[in-house]
């Protein structure tokens, strides 16, 4: 395929295969983070890990998949750290990045709500949805298995409600007592 748009159109063919080079540098950077968080202390091997704030999370991964979206945070997020700022950011990018490349839908909303006992992180979409086995809702979905376990580890709960045409709804809900915070 590419050698024959190289044929037709040089410009274009390069720009096509500059703009896959810098999309396998991002997802190198989310497999990165990724394997940071499974890590067993949570953080790189080279110790530098900075965590972000979940604003600041939401608003890269929103600009990083162009993907128009409401999003709101309400509550004391300031005060969660550790294992459990790790669960909440990948729930957050994993959710809007499944939304971005499979839902077709521009109807993308990201909700953070932290009390004294928990954080909940719900992603919703009003896209193309898939079939969720009523057993395990997204099982055979790497995404969502890493999303799963993430949320475990901390000893959360996570939730996906989908069904084809209708969309998908993901929901973490992470603790953040002293028991929850420690894996």
């Amino acid at each position: 395929w590419m050698a024959r748009r190289v044929e037709l159109d040089p410009t274009q063919a390069t720009a096509a295969l500059a703009e896959a080079a810098t999309e396998l540098r991002r997802a190198l950077e989310e497999i990165r983070r990724m394997l940071a968080a499974l890590s067993p202390d949570g953080s790189p091997e080279d110790g530098s890990r900075q965590e972000e704030s979940l604003e600041l999370v939401v608003q890269k991964v929103l600009e990083r998949w162009r993907l128009p979206a409401s999003w709101s945070i309400e509550g004391d997020v300031g005060a969660v750290h550790g294992p459990i700022l790790q669960a909440a950011s990948s729930v957050i990018r994993e959710g809007v990045a499944n939304a971005a490349k499979h839902s077709a839908s521009k109807d993308v909303a990201v909700r953070v709500q932290a009390t004294p006992q928990r954080v909940e992180v719900q992603v919703e979409d009003r896209g193309q949805g898939f079939e969720a086995s009523p057993k395990e809702p997204g099982e055979g979905h790497l995404g969502l298995e890493m999303m799963r376990r993430l949320v475990a580890e901390v000893r959360g709960t996570l939730d996906i409600e989908s069904s084809p045409g209708r969309g998908t709804r993901v929901v973490a809900r992470l603790p953040v007592d002293e028991q929850g915070d420690e894996p």
